[in-house]
């Protein structure tokens, strides 16, 4: 099962990332300052003229240097955290706080993201955290984390994603259980749909002592399982009608079920919201999963009314401007309750999958015309630059930030071309940027 359900999302996270537009820098008879881009999307050639190639000037520098707050760097670990002091500043009331990650594979992104949700659980009172994940799998992480069962490096593989099998998640899951006691918590959680298994086995616990609910339940699986082999490959999920009569009949008996039954109202909320991962499952597609990944981190929010949340997911997913997505999503309805951080990296390697299929791989160091080169004029290691400030004072030197220019942007797989076009002071309200980035260590 779970080997068939890494199959299908290896392909799609190929697909996913196919579909991104890939630049390069082609200067054609332009001046030195500004080169002519040429994006290939559908065979076409497109053509953008007037990015900006050239060095900052000695004032763009010397106000980018007064923006920039330096961080003594990324490892968890380090004792004085007083260089995050301005974290408190910067987050300020969110109750939402969301990390990205340009890469789903970088080590030194994985532990800043550890180190950041530390600070904010131990200086801020953060006490849930979520990942980009299958939502009833992560959840069973919290049984460790939280009670001290089980074996945390098999509940992080019983996650699916290979990304999360790092030895970064499991120092940051280790840290959470030292941390969880009678006085303070942080609960582990997840927000994805792309399996309906783990909610299958929820619902099936629950009712293990009824033959006749078991039995409904059973059937139920067996559809599914039929479901998933007819979708893998696809870029949605393949329902027959056939099918789609028995699961909604299936369903609306589980919903009865729940609704007949004596429970606590919290753990009758959370088979309905099992029921709910298997149809948002059902309705899969690139169309609709930021979507119900925002309205499952909503859910968690309205159950938990006095806890503030620290997120996990890629820059994409949290970004507020991109259309139709996750981050975009959570903005639109919690306002300035919703704080999106993003991450960047000059060059290095990341994990990925590609020709040598999951491995390490060079990055590609970010060339002129890019946020990044950029930022690594500063020479500093690592820094967080407010891009709300920036945004909100519009400095006659800040025209190149506050501008279109191209960003790093991989996930799961290894990118012939990694940039693309973006505005990064209307996607993100904070960039975290780190000069070089290693490989994340796959668990064994």
């Amino acid at each position: 099962m779970v080997s068939a359900f890494n199959n299908f999302n290896r392909i799609k996270m190929k697909n996913l990332f196919s579909l991104l537009v890939f630049y390069f820098i082609s200067c054609q008879g332009f001046s030195q300052n500004y080169a002519e881009i040429s994006a290939i999307v559908d065979g076409v050639k497109q053509i953008e003229k007037d990015i900006r190639i050239s060095p900052l000037t000695n004032k763009e520098s010397e106000w980018l240097r007064g923006q920039i707050i330096p961080l003594k760097g990324s490892d968890p670990k380090i004792k004085l955290d007083d260089d995050l002091l301005i974290l408190s500043k910067l987050v300020g009331n969110a109750k939402v706080v969301a990390l990205g990650e340009v890469s789903h594979g970088s080590s030194e992104i994985f532990k800043m993201k550890h180190r950041i949700i530390k600070y904010l659980a131990e200086k801020e009172n953060f006490d849930i955290f979520s990942i980009e994940a299958c939502m009833p799998e992560s959840y069973k992480v919290s049984e460790y984390t939280v009670e001290g069962k089980g074996d945390p490096k098999g509940l992080i593989k019983g996650m699916y994603f290979w990304t999360w099998r790092t030895e970064e998640v499991l120092g940051m899951v280790e840290w959470m259980r030292q941390f969880n006691n009678k006085t303070t918590r942080i609960t582990f959680t997840g927000f994805d749909m792309q399996s309906f298994s783990g909610a299958i086995k929820e619902l099936e616990n629950c009712f293990s002592n009824d033959s006749d609910k078991q039995k409904v339940i059973t059937e139920l699986k067996g559809v599914l399982e039929n479901v998933q082999a007819n979708s893998t490959g696809k870029r949605k999920t393949v329902i027959k009608w056939s099918q789609s009569k028995v699961i909604s009949q299936k369903l609306s008996d589980i919903k009865k079920f729940i609704a007949d039954s004596k429970f606590e109202k919290r753990k009758s909320d959370w088979l309905r919201q099992n029921v709910r991962i298997i149809e948002q499952y059902l309705d899969f597609g690139y169309a609709t999963r930021d979507k119900f990944m925002a309205e499952n981190i909503l859910w968690i929010k309205n159950q938990n009314p006095d806890s503030k949340i620290v997120i996990w997911a890629h820059n994409f997913h949290i970004s507020k401007n991109q259309a139709n997505n996750m981050g975009k999503y959570l903005s639109d309805s919690l306002k300035d309750d919703y704080l999106s951080i993003g991450f960047a990296f000059y060059k290095g390697s990341y994990t990925a999958i590609g020709k040598k299929g999951l491995s390490t791989y060079p990055a590609q160091e970010a060339p002129p015309g890019t946020y990044e080169y950029y930022f690594n004029s500063m020479n500093e290691p690592i820094f967080i630059l407010d891009l709300r400030t920036i945004k909100k004072e519009k400095s006659e030197y800040s025209k190149w930030l506050l501008d279109k220019a191209n960003f790093r942007a991989t996930g799961a797989v290894k990118m012939g071309h990694e940039f693309f076009k973006t505005n990064l002071t209307d996607d993100f309200d904070i960039i975290v940027f780190i000069k070089e980035s290693t490989n994340s260590t796959l668990l064994k």
